[in-house]
């Protein structure tokens, strides 16, 4: 009985065994072919990088601007760019936070609000949010969407759930910010079920008494918005006169931006005063 062996294969009329030899001739092919893979994943993970940084430049430029004309553009160009990475769920939440921007400051405010929520709900029902804090601005974003539809109750549901997902993360400016914005919805709101004039003072109060500071070094309690919304919860308890001082400060530290929102509430406070005034005059003459 004759046995094959790498010498006798010829022999016996049999070519020679290859596979050992072949296999080790593809080692470097297949290393190369395995750097490649990983330098392509690594190319385009940097690639989104750059690019996602290079959105984050155009959501500045296109939040620092306040010409209709010249934000209508910024946002167009601003959605092209998102276009290319709308996959990213970083990108859906700037693109949502840039609709909101535009509602703040160009006509047909509803239908960029509307907007907003429709990329909201998109990064919610395809993106896996394991991050909490991004979670948490997502539903931040989403309450001051459906704040400005007047959709009060659901607003106050996502500021609340904003607060959860934080739990004891919510601190410093964060948790300020967070006090500002549900005590403006429970001062302001026409909803018996959300308004809350107490409350609302009380939130007000300790978001800006807050110690937390801007790059600037600018505290809450120098910020014309903060400010604002103290003087909406001071009127919502009746307090019109306190109401009006704290708006004159507000005014004072408003850019144009802002200026006629806060004008109108100024204007609010002073008509409801003078007649407050008026009625007790009459009651006194009579």
């Amino acid at each position: 009985m004759s046995f094959v062996t790498d010498d006798n294969r010829e022999e016996l009329g049999l070519p020679r065994k290859p596979l050992r030899r072949n296999r080790s001739r593809l080692l470097p092919v297949l290393f190369v072919l395995a750097v490649a893979s990983v330098i392509g994943l690594s190319a385009g993970r940097i690639y989104r990088e750059r690019a996602l940084q290079s959105l984050y430049i155009e959501m500045i430029l296109l939040q620092s601007e306040t010409h209709p004309v010249r934000l209508q553009s910024a946002l167009a160009g601003f959605q092209k760019s998102a276009a290319r990475l709308i996959s990213n769920e970083k990108t859906r939440l700037m693109l949502a936070q840039a609709y909101l921007y535009a509602a703040d400051n160009l006509p047909n405010q509803s239908i960029y609000l509307h907007a907003c929520l429709r990329e909201l709900d998109l990064l919610m029902l395809n993106a896996k949010l394991t991050d909490p804090q991004f979670e948490a601005e997502a539903l931040y974003t989403k309450s001051m969407a459906l704040s400005g539809l007047n959709q009060d109750q659901l607003a106050r549901v996502a500021l609340d759930q904003y607060a959860t997902i934080l739990g004891p993360d919510l601190t410093g400016g964060q948790k300020a910010f967070w006090q500002n914005a549900k005590a403006y919805l429970l001062a302001t709101s026409s909803d018996p079920k959300v308004r809350n004039p107490e409350e609302a003072l009380d939130l007000a109060k300790h978001a800006i008494s807050s110690t937390w500071h801007d790059n600037q070094g600018k505290t809450l309690s120098q910020m014309p918005a903060i400010i604002d919304t103290l003087a909406a919860a001071e009127f919502a308890n009746h307090n019109a006169e306190r109401a009006l001082q704290i708006q004159t400060v507000a005014l004072a530290l408003a850019d144009e931006m802002s200026m006629l929102s806060y004008l109108d509430n100024y204007d609010k406070y002073a008509q409801s005063l003078k007649l407050s005034s008026t009625r007790k005059t009459d009651r006194t003459d009579h």
